[in-house]
């Protein structure tokens, strides 16, 4: 298995030579594809995001909440 050095970076996808980022939405009861990305950073984020406008400030994320201070007060200032 490829290793990350990102706690959820998603899966490498060996075909394409990509990261692919997915989501699973408890609400769902499956997995939501985020999309395929050439870097894994990239790839991180995009789990981050989406973690954070989903689940809220408390989900665990690969980058520091400070980084996201923008993503989560859009967020409540539209949940509001």
């Amino acid at each position: 298995m490829v290793s990350s050095k990102h706690t959820m970076p998603c899966l490498p996808s060996r075909v394409l030579c990509r990261w692919e980022a997915h989501l699973w939405v408890k609400e769902l009861g499956r997995q939501v594809y985020l999309g395929g990305y050439e870097n894994e950073e990239h790839a991180a984020e995009a789990y981050d995001v989406a973690a954070l406008k989903c689940k809220g400030p408390r989900v665990r994320t690969n980058f520091p909440l400070s980084r996201w201070v923008s993503v989560i007060w859009q967020h409540l200032c539209l949940v509001s």
